[in-house]
């Protein structure tokens, strides 16, 4: 019950900076394509690494769903929420196994210091995510949901109405459950990200780009689902 109440202290605070910076969006479509924190919509390439951590004794080498492959990332940005998805099967070029995550994630940058070109802040990030793993070789799945929230270190740079940059490292900790479970382990995770944001740079959108670097390290009740996720993604984003 403490666990839940404090999961729900931090989803309030995420939540509250975006909802106020959609009641201030309306407005001049130019001075939003100047505000740092305008929502982007993203896609780019993401290189996985799943690899298996458990008790060698418990699964043999030829049932287990570690896998590495690269795959598509497809991804909604703003300052206050986060949704993407990733996906690596055969369409992406892997042939025996597949991986689909989707992460749904709400952020509130506490500021520590605020001036007109430079920003220090340390970010609370709550957020739930889904990760499936399958192997055609094997009758196993790995199939998690999880809950997790931390708080991190976020640095944001900017050049008058020309360009930004921002980059943030988050570590986080959380619950992870098997489909149809409810709490089947924990999950510690760390989660990285830059940006680089050139303003009005194509018929009056931002363009950015970007690279994300995520690891999950799930510790799941038993030694059969214990797995490292480690993720490099490569994005391109285009303002809304």
């Amino acid at each position: 019950m403490k666990q839940l109440f404090f999961l729900v202290a931090l989803f309030t605070l995420a939540i509250t900076p975006f909802a106020n910076a959609q009641m201030f969006s309306v407005g001049n479509s130019d001075a939003n394509n100047f505000n740092p924190f305008t929502p982007y919509l993203r896609a780019g390439i993401s290189t996985v690494d799943f690899s298996y951590e458990g008790d060698p004794q418990q699964i043999a080498l030829r049932n287990r769903l570690s896998m590495s492959g690269t795959g598509i990332y497809l991804g909604f940005e703003s300052n206050g929420l986060n949704a993407d998805i990733t996906l690596v099967n055969k369409l992406t070029g892997q042939d025996n196994s597949s991986l689909l995550q989707m992460g749904l994630r709400f952020n509130n940058p506490l500021p520590l210091v605020r001036r007109k070109t430079f920003t220090l802040a340390l970010p609370l990030q709550l957020g739930t995510e889904i990760t499936s793993v399958r192997n055609e070789n094997s009758n196993d799945e790995f199939s998690q949901t999880g809950l997790s929230a931390g708080v991190g270190g976020l640095v944001q740079i900017r050049a008058a109405e020309v360009l930004s940059f921002t980059s943030h490292v988050i570590p986080t900790y959380g619950f992870s459950s098997s489909s149809g479970g409810f709490f089947g382990g924990s999950v510690f995770g760390v989660n990285g990200k830059a940006r680089l944001n050139f303003y009005n740079l194509l018929f009056s959108k931002n363009i950015s780009f970007g690279f994300d670097y995520k690891f999950n390290s799930y510790d799941i009740d038993g030694e059969t689902l214990d797995y490292d996720l480690e993720k490099l993604t490569f994005t391109i984003g285009v303002s809304l």
